[in-house]
C-alpha cells in the first residue's frame, strides 16, 4: 500500500480513538472554525480554558476574535436613498448639542441621536448621509444613514 494512503487510513481509523487515550487535563486541538460565531467560541473557551492555546491566539482572554461579528451589513443607504431635498444633502457645520460627523459633514441631534446611540450607533446604522429634513412625500421629519432611514413618528 502507498505510504500516504496507509498514513491517511491509520489517521482516519485511530484519530477518533485518540481522545479516549489522552490523560485527563490534556487539551485537544480546537479551532475557531469549530464554532459558528465568536460568542459560541467564547462560551466553549469559558467552559474549558485549556482551549486557550488554539482559541485565544493573542492571550487577551477573548476567543476567536476574527469569527463572524454579530451583525453583517452592507452599505446600501446611498443606493436605496430616495432623493431628499437639496438642503438636507448640503454639507453642514457642527451644531451645538449634536454629534457632528466630519466624515460626512452632517449632524445627529435630538430624538434621532438618542435612538441612534441606544440601538447600535455607528456599527448598526452607519454615518448620517443627511441632516434632518421634512420628507415632502410623508410630511415626516426624516434622516438618512448609511444603513437606515429614520422617520419621526410622535406618539408612536
Amino acid at each position: 500500500m502507498h505510504p500516504i494512503r496507509l498514513t491517511l487510513a491509520l489517521s482516519l481509523l485511530l484519530g477518533p480513538l485518540a481522545s479516549l487515550l489522552l490523560p485527563a487535563g490534556v487539551a485537544l486541538a480546537a479551532s475557531c472554525g469549530d464554532s459558528p460565531s465568536q460568542a459560541a467560541a467564547q462560551g466553549a473557551y469559558r467552559a474549558d480554558p485549556t482551549w486557550l492555546q488554539t482559541l485565544d491566539r493573542d492571550g487577551d482572554g477573548i476567543a476567536c476574535e476574527d469569527n463572524p461579528a454579530p451583525y453583517d451589513f452592507t452599505l446600501v443607504g446611498q443606493s436605496a436613498l430616495k432623493p431628499p431635498p437639496a438642503e438636507a444633502l448640503s454639507l453642514q457645520p457642527p451644531k451645538p448639542g449634536c454629534i457632528y460627523f466630519p466624515e460626512t459633514r452632517h449632524n445627529l441631534c435630538g430624538g434621532f441621536r438618542a435612538y441612534w446611540e441606544q440601538f447600535g450607533g455607528l456599527a448598526i446604522f452607519g454615518y448620517p448621509l443627511t441632516d434632518e429634513f421634512v420628507d415632502p412625500a410623508t410630511g415626516r421629519v426624516t434622516q438618512c444613514f448609511e444603513r437606515a432611514r429614520f422617520e419621526w413618528h410622535p406618539g408612536a
